[in-house]
């Protein structure tokens, strides 16, 4: 691993930047917590801005927290109730369109598969409005590509690229104002977009940025949370077979609740597990705004930090036999609530998959009951495993940590 080789913290020129790589916990911790005010946000932000504007994915100060403090009332538990019949209906959609396609015998395409079922579950929860998946996640795909490349790249992107680019934008700009228009049109919404229009500050949140942000955030990683944890049991057929064994009741019948952390504790040691290994924020970046020191190592001002939760995460100093994949180790404590471990785990900087500090994800909680539910159900419906003589695929690090656009499960039945 690159820190066995030059430590936890170390520098590196690319592109003429200046970037300072950091895995260490005690240098995630003196970023993210003790010293907020000597970083602002970094690499790749400027370029997300030419389409998220100053939402909350990418804006500062004040305005983030003006932000913040109006949307958390809205991820509050209580919101599941709302949502919980629509979840319900989604998953069933998903559940019945893979037992129509797996009869035909073909291994099924992950990235539609799942991928449909996220833009279903945004649509009907966050945006509050009708999203056409296919159209949708191809025009975010090569949006979030350019973006990726010219973040990184030295070399000019190819004008193809750039074409698709200023389409997808387009297009993408259309999507966020009709989203905006429906949500005016029906009243008592219970969405996202709904829960801002109908704040006293709306003029001040810039209603348009805020819907785009979520357009990208929240299928992204929704997809990458289920997608990783089904290719994961695929691959460890004994794991699947406890998982399986540890489901709690028929979830036909269960409720769409903050309960089901709770409720299916080994669902979710199981996705705890797969965020260690594949987690949807692998790299956090900033830049500082002023000479400063991380674990002794000098950081002048305007150098980008990038902080890497993915290699915290594999670090045997930190986990045991990191690379295994093994629910079990987050089942240790049968006295602890699973909310209450992950707090810990991240309070300690060893578990970050969703961020750490103040800016840490908004709809984790979301995700973890959106993953679990639909997981737990389609366990329950099918046997997963991977195409005869194919391994796990590669991770392609874009917003999130996806799976390769190729990867495939094969489903079949579970027989009773």
């Amino acid at each position: 691993m690159m820190a066995d080789r030059y430590g936890k913290v170390s520098r590196l020129s690319f592109g003429g930047r200046r970037l300072i790589l950091v895995s260490s916990k005690s240098g995630v911790l003196r970023v993210l917590q003790q010293e907020v005010s000597k970083y602002k946000k970094g690499l790749g932000f400027a370029e997300g801005t030419q389409f998220f504007g100053e939402g909350l994915v990418t804006s500062e100060a004040d305005a983030w927290r003006l932000q913040r403090g109006t949307m958390n009332p809205f991820f509050r538990n209580s919101r599941f109730g709302a949502w919980g019949d629509n979840i319900q209906a989604e998953i069933l959609r998903c559940i019945n369109s893979i037992g129509e396609r797996e009869a035909s015998g073909v291994a099924l395409n992950l990235e539609h598969c799942i991928g449909d079922f996220a833009c279903n579950i945004l649509s009907c929860t966050i945006m509050g409005a009708p999203l056409d998946s296919r159209p949708l996640r191809r025009a975010l795909m090569f949006v979030d590509d350019y973006v990726n490349k010219k973040m990184t790249g030295i070399l000019p992107e190819p004008p193809i690229a750039y074409l698709h680019y200023k389409k997808s934008i387009r297009y993408l700009e259309k999507v966020t104002e009709s989203i905006i228009e429906h949500n005016k049109s029906v009243p008592g919404s219970t969405s996202l977009v709904s829960h801002l229009l109908s704040s006293d500050q709306s003029h001040r949140l810039n209603v348009h940025n805020q819907t785009a942000s979520f357009l990208m955030a929240g299928q992204d990683n929704t997809t990458s949370l289920i997608s990783w944890l089904l290719l994961l049991l695929a691959a460890n057929p004994d794991v699947q077979k406890e998982f399986r064994k540890n489901v709690v009741g028929n979830w036909l019948e269960a409720e769409i609740s903050p309960g089901i952390v709770e409720d299916q504790r080994y669902a979710c040691a199981a996705l705890f597990e797969a965020m260690r290994l594949f987690p949807p924020v692998w790299a956090i970046t900033r830049q500082a705004v002023m000479d400063t020191e991380i674990d002794g190592f000098h950081v002048s001002k305007g150098s980008e930090v990038l902080l890497f939760p993915f290699l915290i995460h594999r670090d045997s100093e930190v986990w045991t036999n990191p690379e295994k994949f093994d629910p079990s180790r987050f089942l240790q404590d049968k006295n602890l609530s699973m909310l209450s471990l992950l707090a810990r785990l991240q309070k300690e900087q060893m578990f970050l998959p969703f961020g750490f500090g103040p800016r840490a994800c908004i709809g984790f909680q979301h995700a973890l009951v959106v993953s679990i539910s639909v997981v737990t159900a389609l366990i329950q419906s099918f046997n997963v495993g991977l195409p005869s003589g194919s391994a796990l695929p590669i991770a392609i690090p874009r917003l999130s940590l996806r799976p390769h656009y190729t990867a495939r499960l094969q489903f079949t039945p579970v027989r009773n």
